[in-house]
């Protein structure tokens, strides 16, 4: 599901003390029991090393040269993805208990450090952090697949390609979806108005190379009663059933370089005029296009108009 199921059975700590001597021993201590062990001297010294290298917790002194212990607290709990951070101190006090838990410490010790009292607030604050990540990733599992249920898996791939419609979806640009036939280009789409203003209103497709050029321009612009053989009636186009919404143009490479200069001109002044008509009607509709074709390719070699691409 693409929720993290197991972590590293001991975190890693970032002591935080700047008498040596005790920043050595409780170096060793850690390391002796399993725990992997950093060290810094200074709270700016440990916020330096938490921005080069990641640790599933601190154990952090009150008292410190330069910004202090609460302090440097404050600033790590204000990072993202923050460790859980224990204080320690010689002078441990209610006050400063309070003081130390309202700041986001998830635990405190007196000095002389009772290792095993150590061991037990360390374990407890990463089965803290691991429920945090868990809740996190599955909060993002659930999220994406309520708003994106077609697509399925969690490769890097499919998280590009959400984060894709993610970011497109709600702006209102025309967009092209590139990639080989059968690769799901109109899910693409459909997600894509699905994340937009006009999700509630029509999501409208054609494949461009289903029809002859002729056929193709009637069901796109509409045309007039008379206007070929065979019109019997007025017809309204697709462009104007999708007005408000989104109109998909499957196979947008097929289409003929007459038909591609009228739709680059409803792109541009978003007016339609019938086949067979002499006058234009307003529609407010978002055109998402899909090729397997090389477009760049296209462009270049003259068969796709380079101000529609």
């Amino acid at each position: 599901m693409g929720v993290p199921a197991t972590e590293p059975a001991l975190p890693s700590v970032l002591i935080v003390e700047d008498d040596k001597f005790l920043r050595e021993i409780l170096v060793y201590e850690l390391r002796k029991r399993g725990y992997g062990a950093g060290s810094a001297e200074s709270g700016e010294a440990a916020l330096e090393e938490l921005r080069r290298t990641p640790h599933d917790a601190v154990l952090l002194d009150v008292k410190l040269p330069g910004i202090g212990g609460v302090e440097t607290l404050r600033r790590i709990r204000a990072q993202g993805g923050a460790p859980e951070v224990v204080l320690m101190t010689a002078f441990a006090t209610l006050d400063s208990a309070i003081e130390a838990t309202r700041h986001g410490a998830a635990g405190y010790l007196k000095k002389p450090i009772d290792y095993a009292e150590l061991e037990r607030l360390l374990r407890s604050a990463h089965e803290k952090r691991q429920t945090a990540r868990r809740a996190a990733a599955l909060g993002h599992y659930i999220e994406r697949n309520s708003l994106f249920p077609d697509f399925v898996g969690d490769s890097r791939a499919i998280a590009d390609l959400v984060a894709m419609v993610r970011k497109v979806g709600p702006s209102d640009c025309t967009v092209l979806v590139e990639g080989e036939t059968g690769t799901g280009k109109e899910l693409v789409a459909r997600n894509i108005h699905k994340g937009s203003r006009r999700a509630a209103l029509p999501f409208v497709s054609i494949n461009c190379a289903s029809l002859p050029e002729g056929l193709l321009e009637s069901e796109l612009f509409g045309h007039e009663k008379g206007a070929f053989t065979g019109a019997t009636q007025a017809k309204p186009g697709l462009l104007e059933v999708a007005d408000g919404g989104t109109l998909f143009l499957d196979e947008i490479g097929e289409m003929g370089g007459a038909l591609q200069a009228k739709l680059l001109r409803v792109l541009e002044n978003g007016e339609v005029r019938h086949v067979g008509g002499n006058t234009s009607r307003r529609v407010d509709v978002r055109v998402v296009a899909a090729t397997h074709r090389d477009m760049a390719r296209e462009v270049s070699e003259g068969r796709f108009r380079e101000d529609l691409y």
